[in-house]
């Protein structure tokens, strides 16, 4: 607030605002530019990997300077239901390590990403309180705090995980945490229409006629898609991502999940080049890139 001179601000985690203000303001952009900023930094990459070309255009120059309103209001994206899901969590020996690199923790942004329950680099589940007492970590009130190396009790967050906690293998919602970091990290994009005719080309493949939410279940568990507010109230939801009217981004990766594997299953399947874009800065994104230059960069 003393940086804005503003009595008051709204808090948004996932896609902010006005990042030009705030880069001027610090003095950030002699080190990076607003645009890495955003492709870095935010949650940018996530929630827009769906919505075509277009649409993310007007989400990048939303966050560049515009209102939070036309943000969510004007790009599909106020009607994703994993906007709400996203909670303050850390994975304790990701404190750990960055107390020995930089000698101080912080909110790593994959762990942020609505449906994310595992750390995708150490496999072990997320935290939001306390493991020692149960204090909530980064939330007071409606007040976020920087992320700390104990919580206010004195106890340190990086100490060794209980056994139940470490996930042993690559269940599936660790396959999911890794798309996440895949997407953030790689910024890779797909256009709707190409995409549905992918799935469409999948189902053939597999041999099936539709995909419902009983199928999901069985793959992932009904507790885990209850958590991320996907129930039999909504049988036909994975049909609607397949049909390319559902832009929710985790509700993709997880129907990716169930029929490719995973992410980098998909983009190194047999199918055109001409499906998936390079996330570039917004205002250079308008042409495919060669899927074997992308394969080679999530390598």
């Amino acid at each position: 607030m003393d940086l804005f001179n503003k009595p008051f601000m709204h808090v948004v985690r996932d896609l902010p605002k006005k990042i030009s203000l705030l880069v001027d303001v610090t003095g950030m952009g002699k080190y990076r530019s607003v645009h890495s900023v955003i492709e870095k930094h935010t949650l940018y990459p996530f929630y827009t990997a769906f919505l075509g070309a277009k649409r993310r255009n007007k989400v990048f120059w939303s966050m560049f300077g515009g209102a939070v309103t036309r943000t969510y209001g004007t790009n599909s994206i106020c009607a994703s239901t994993s906007r709400f899901l996203a909670k303050l969590r850390y994975c304790p020996d990701c404190v750990r390590e960055d107390m020995e690199r930089h000698g101080e923790p912080y909110w790593h942004r994959v762990h942020m990403a609505p449906g994310v329950s595992v750390c995708s680099e150490h496999k072990r589940k997320l935290m939001s309180s306390c493991e020692e007492c149960g204090d909530k970590i980064g939330i007071s009130g409606q007040h976020y705090h920087p992320l700390r190396a104990a919580c206010r009790n004195g106890h340190p967050l990086f100490a060794p995980g209980r056994s139940e906690d470490i996930v042993g293998h690559l269940g599936a919602a660790l396959v999911y945490a890794q798309d996440v970091k895949m997407l953030l990290e790689t910024r890779v994009a797909f256009e709707p229409g190409k995409l549905k005719k992918v799935y469409r080309a999948r189902l053939f493949e597999l041999g099936w006629d539709a995909l419902t939410h009983e199928e999901m279940a069985q793959h992932y568990g009904e507790s885990f898609l209850h958590s991320v507010r996907l129930t039999q109230c909504q049988p036909y939801w994975p049909m609607a991502v397949l049909r390319g009217e559902d832009h929710d981004p985790m509700r993709h990766l997880l129907v990716i999940g169930r029929m490719f594997g995973s992410l980098k299953q998909m983009i190194e399947g047999s199918y055109p080049c001409d499906w998936l874009l390079f996330q570039l800065p917004a205002h250079q994104v308008e042409g495919a890139m060669v899927k074997e230059s992308l394969i080679n960069s999530i390598a």
